[in-house]
């Protein structure tokens, strides 16, 4: 009995030595994996050396508990008990029932005396990493993985992680892509495009110094990054490049739009009118202008209702930059017809719908309008002309202008037979929505 005392106060001493030895190593790989691994093999290295004081742990604190067991039931496992007046057993009988006896105890032993703590280890394991080491599903946790993989020295390797970086919400991966877009290396333009997807504010100055230094592909990327960010600061150095007329002019017009920029606002007017300009690049700055005043028009709207203005009595601000959109409304180029239609319902005047009514009537009833899209690698899209009937989308535009005296002109279109179902249908509800103003 002494020696099994003597036997569990030491088991107890090496449990708790390789338990705290097991739970410091945890730590270190966890801090290892977060902070400071760029390759992932060392990451897998880090975790099948745990297995080692996971092993030692689990052995010693079952064979403490083991141990306990049989010194509460008061068992010495060297004695064999003969009950008397029963057959004494032969040498060869008693190394039987020994061995099947040592079966039973090795069984019991590795079953439940060592399993139970290897489970409540691994257990621990993954409570005190956060599901760094070991995710819900047993494997390597995603956010490691990729956080080492961007801090990685391979362009093909950081890549990947920055693929994988889209699909988490954890912030600090954002320090990594601006490191990355910092560096200007051949994978900055697409950590640009994370960065921005992801919302990574962290990124800004990162990618302001990429749109400014940066080369021709890395640059249109950056500028619609920081757009979709909301930086302010872009939007000013957005327009002092489209003063200079820098490329990339088509997403520097984009970004402006999607900043809804005001002070660009007469400069793109300028743009939207230049017969000069490409086709594309005046669709761009018309739909831009067509962001710009509709934030306009809602930050007014917002202003007057938190003031307590009635609905009745609230008052709109006045319509601009329009006026390059009723020129290109008689233009030959489909595109910027199109796009004038479409930027009309946010900066049109009352007064414009004279002019769409008589685009509408020269508009061939099949006419059809293209969509043009900005897209940058494949998860993100800038749409600034949308397809469809270019007569449905006079219908359209001229129901967010609202005169009211166009309901005759309304019905006429929609008993004629000869417009589609969708064009007859609008301009249908349409004159009754104004009718029951």
């Amino acid at each position: 009995m002494k020696n099994r005392k003597t036997l569990l106060a030491v088991g107890i001493v090496v449990a708790a030595v390789t338990t705290v030895g097991l739970v410091f190593q945890v730590r270190w790989v966890v801090d290892f994996m977060l902070h400071w691994s760029d390759d992932l093999n060392a990451n897998a290295l880090h975790i099948f050396g745990m297995t080692i004081p996971l092993a030692l742990a689990s052995i010693s604190e079952g064979l403490v508990i083991r141990e306990a067991w049989h010194f509460v039931k008061g068992r010495e496992e060297d004695r064999l008990i003969e009950v008397p007046g029963e057959k004494k057993m032969s040498g060869r009988a008693r190394i039987k029932q020994e061995v099947r006896r040592q079966i039973r105890e090795t069984w019991t032993l590795w079953g439940v005396f060592i399993g139970l703590p290897l489970i409540a280890n691994v257990l621990l394991i993954n409570h005190l990493s956060r599901g760094v080491v070991l995710s819900a599903h047993g494997g390597f946790s995603r956010y490691a993985t990729v956080a080492t993989m961007l801090r990685s020295p391979d362009p093909a390797v950081q890549d990947e992680g920055v693929y994988e970086s889209v699909g988490l919400t954890d912030r600090s991966l954002g320090l990594y892509l601006a490191r990355i877009i910092a560096g200007r290396g051949p994978v900055a333009e697409h950590a640009a495009w994370a960065a921005g997807t992801r919302g990574d504010q962290e990124a800004v100055v990162a990618l302001r110094w990429l749109f400014l230094k940066g080369n021709d592909v890395q640059r249109p990327t950056a500028i619609i990054a920081l757009a979709k960010l909301g930086d302010v600061r872009s939007g000013e150095l957005a327009s002092a490049a489209l003063v200079r007329w820098e490329a990339p002019q088509l997403e520097i017009i984009l970004a402006l739009g999607l900043l809804t920029h005001g002070p660009a606002e007469k400069l793109l007017e300028r743009v939207a009118a230049d017969p000069s300009r490409d086709d594309i690049l005046r669709a761009a700055a018309m739909w831009a202008i067509g962001q710009i005043e509709q934030e306009r028009f809602n930050r007014a709207y917002v202003e007057q209702h938190s003031s307590g203005v009635p609905p009745s009595e609230m008052t709109q601000p006045e319509r601009r930059c329009y006026a390059p959109m009723l020129d290109a409304l008689s233009s030959e180029s489909q595109i910027l017809r199109c796009a004038a239609v479409q930027a009309l319902g946010y900066s049109g005047p009352v007064e414009a719908a004279d002019v769409l009514m008589s685009t509408f009537e020269r508009t061939g009833h099949a006419e059809k309008c293209q969509s043009l899209t900005v897209l940058q690698h494949d998860l993100t899209r800038v749409d600034f002309l949308f397809s469809g009937l270019l007569r449905s989308q006079i219908i359209d535009t001229l129901a967010k202008i609202g005169n009211r005296r166009i309901v005759a002109w309304l019905e006429r279109q929609a008993d004629d037979r000869k417009n589609a179902d969708e064009v007859i249908l609008k301009a249908r509800d349409l004159a009754r929505q104004i009718r029951n103003l």
